[in-house]
């Protein structure tokens, strides 16, 4: 740009600031557009004011479109809700059971919920099986999104063998123990669990199994589960 072109943009710019409106009486967007529809003429501060704004609207939804997926709502592979550091509503559900149910001595067996509502028992985001009672889902990207198991399972008074937690997901067998520890006598043996992964396929689920081997048939007196996802 040479000096005479220059020195012409600096004044038009100045012009400009000098017609523009002062403090408070700043004209809103909405304001100039219905100015303009009753025909009347707008001051040179007032479009630029107009240009600048629309302008900035302009990037705005461009920046938008990055991060919107094709069909609405906040494209996964960009935008990762993460939890408790999230400005979002954490994704996770909880099935609990006061209920007992027998468990078979050695044989991991998938633990039922009753579908409740309740302060352990609840759903936000994430998929219950509320057929069976028994599966938690979660979806997401594959070795990207991150979810956290969690809950405790209480065995019937046994002094003998251990007491063992599994999950299954929809690709493998109940073999992913989460905790396995001795088991009491005189009072419920409590096993309490916590575990983190990675989904390993786009739509996944969580079961829950328990074992034992007190020599015969034992009963889980209470467990809860919960799936929170976290990536």
């Amino acid at each position: 740009m040479n000096r005479r072109a220059f020195a012409k943009a600096l004044a038009m710019w100045a012009g400009g600031l000098l017609l523009w409106p002062k403090g408070g009486d700043v004209a809103q967007i909405g304001d100039l557009f219905v100015k303009l529809g009753g025909g009347e003429t707008l001051t040179r501060g007032e479009i630029d004011q107009l240009r600048l704004e629309m302008n900035r609207l302009q990037s705005g939804v461009s920046r938008l479109d990055t991060i919107m997926g094709p069909t609405g709502g906040l494209d996964p592979n960009v935008f990762r809700n993460n939890s408790n550091f999230s400005v979002l509503p954490g994704e996770m559900a909880s099935f609990s059971s006061g209920t007992a149910q027998s468990i078979a001595d050695g044989v991991a067996t998938a633990l039922v919920f009753p579908t409740v509502s309740g302060a352990m028992s609840w759903k936000f985001g994430l998929r219950r099986d509320e057929t069976n009672d028994d599966k938690i889902y979660v979806s997401g990207v594959p070795g990207e999104t991150v979810y956290h198991i969690s809950g405790f399972v209480g065995f019937a008074s046994n002094a003998t063998g251990y007491r063992a937690v599994f999950f299954k997901n929809a690709s493998g067998s109940a073999n992913n123990t989460l905790a396995c520890i001795p088991a009491a006598n005189g009072q419920v043996t409590v096993v309490p669990y916590s575990f983190y992964r990675t989904l390993k396929i786009g739509d996944d689920y969580v079961q829950l199994f328990a074992t034992q081997t007190s020599g015969g048939a034992l009963d889980v007196s209470y467990a809860t589960f919960a799936v929170v996802r976290v990536r």
